[in-house]
């Protein structure tokens, strides 16, 4: 998975980002409301948001392809649209949950420009300052920033 390559990932980069991501997730195969997120958006699957209402339900199929679909064409698709620069696989899957877990603006204004710069090293240490929702610490958080950032750096 270290090999670099830049726009289009393979399957395999794909399967880990379902399965790195979705690991850190959970699936919920009904809408609730997300307690961490403002405004509490109602959210199911993988925590998708998008045009979800109460009373919503799915099945695992369906929030797997979600996933993927998510993966591949709006978080994965962001994470290459800013990054400039070639990054192995294991550096986008970091940088794709991260941008799942707390939207691709985030990713394209706080890491994406160091990654641009060439300092990965940088963006994946600061992966680690995103630990907070609701300006309140999350230890799921802490542990979920450690692991990307772990998987950020194991091509370094």
């Amino acid at each position: 998975m270290g090999r670099v390559i830049t726009k289009r990932r393979s399957a395999a980069a794909v399967a880990l980002c379902m399965t790195f991501t979705g690991g850190w997730e959970g699936v919920q195969t009904f809408a609730y409301p997300d307690p961490a997120t403002k405004g509490h958006p109602w959210t199911i699957c993988y925590g998708e948001t998008e045009g979800v209402k109460k009373g919503d339900r799915r099945t695992i199929e369906e929030c797997k392809e979600g996933l993927r679909k998510g993966i591949e064409e709006r978080y994965g698709a962001a994470v290459d649209a800013c990054t400039k620069v070639a990054i192995t696989d294991r550096q986008w899957v970091a940088f794709t949950s991260f941008a799942w877990n707390l939207g691709t603006g985030r990713y394209c204004k706080s890491i994406a420009p160091l990654v641009n710069a060439g300092n990965i090293r940088a963006a994946c240490d600061k992966l680690m300052e995103f630990v907070y929702a609701n300006k309140i610490k999350f230890r799921g958080l802490v542990r979920r920033r450690a692991a990307e950032r772990e998987l950020c750096m194991a091509d370094l």
